[in-house]
């Protein structure tokens, strides 16, 4: 059963943060949209040994609350750089699959002082081009209109989603929980989400990419190839990072190969700790 999280208010959202372990390393983990802090409860038997996890509900999901009506993914980094010194957390592996992943980044590029390494599952730099922006802005709210007038048809619809095509389904398990989870969530915090830091609305920081020194770990699922191709470009510019393409996995590895998922984590933090 999940603990009862710690609420930390910032300034555009109050934060859940669900806290276990006891490794000597922190980990904070970031979930992927229509999920929150319970997609990562497989994992945590392991993770557990080698880490003291704090696991997060990003703004719009779990039992995170939207302080104000406008937020964005600048907002959203200043809320979680107070949430790190409020725990006293320094030198973390910040880690994100997906949405949390392109947030992990922007936060690694805006507060990279008290990160130790940085673990990239299926993430993106952002869209480059203003017009295919603007586009995805566009799909993006169609989406949250669909998500708050017919909540049900998009949970169906979801995780049927081309980008999530894997030769290794998760178990049936994993697949019930997952759909269980984004069952549980509030559509109107959905569409916030999506409006506020959906791939759209997200700046693109392939330029500050060169920036980033400290050690990157990019996750890719071999079935997942756009994906890989933004982390192969992500994996040249940004210089001490190492891309790992993980065989028989598409965009969710955490869910599919959770077994090599782990291993790949563990042994960033054995190289880098």
């Amino acid at each position: 059963m999940e603990s009862i999280p710690e609420i930390i208010e910032a300034k555009s959202s109050k934060y859940a943060i669900y806290k276990t372990g006891s490794g000597d390393t922190s980990l904070i983990m970031l979930h992927g949209f229509s999920g929150d802090s319970r997609s990562f409860l497989h994992l945590l038997t392991e993770l557990e040994k080698h880490f003291t996890i704090y696991r997060i509900d990003l703004p719009g999901h779990g039992q995170s609350i939207i302080s104000e009506n406008r937020f964005d993914v600048q907002s959203i980094c200043d809320d979680l750089n107070l949430v790190f010194q409020d725990l006293d957390l320094k030198q973390i592996f910040l880690y994100g699959y997906s949405m949390g992943a392109r947030i992990a980044l922007s936060l690694t590029v805006a507060f990279p002082e008290d990160i130790q390494g940085l673990i990239l599952e299926s993430g993106t730099y952002g869209i480059e081009d203003s017009n295919e922006a603007e586009e995805r802005r566009k799909s993006d709210e169609l989406l949250a209109q669909h998500i708050t007038s017919n909540f049900d048809s998009f949970v169906t619809e979801w995780p049927l989603k081309p980008v999530f095509d894997t030769p290794t389904p998760p178990a049936s398990k994993l697949i019930e929980f997952s759909n269980k989870i984004r069952k549980s969530q509030d559509p109107r915090g959905l569409a916030s989400a999506l409006r506020a830091y959906g791939t759209g609305s997200m700046p693109c920081v392939k330029n500050e990419l060169e920036s980033i020194t400290l050690p990157v770990l990019i996750l890719n699922g071999e079935a997942d190839k756009k994906f890989i191709r933004v982390g192969k470009e992500m994996n040249h510019i940004i210089p001490n990072s190492t891309q790992k393409i993980i065989p028989k996995a598409g965009h969710r590895i955490h869910l599919e190969r959770p077994d090599l998922y782990l291993k790949e984590i563990i042994n960033f933090r054995n190289i880098h700790h």
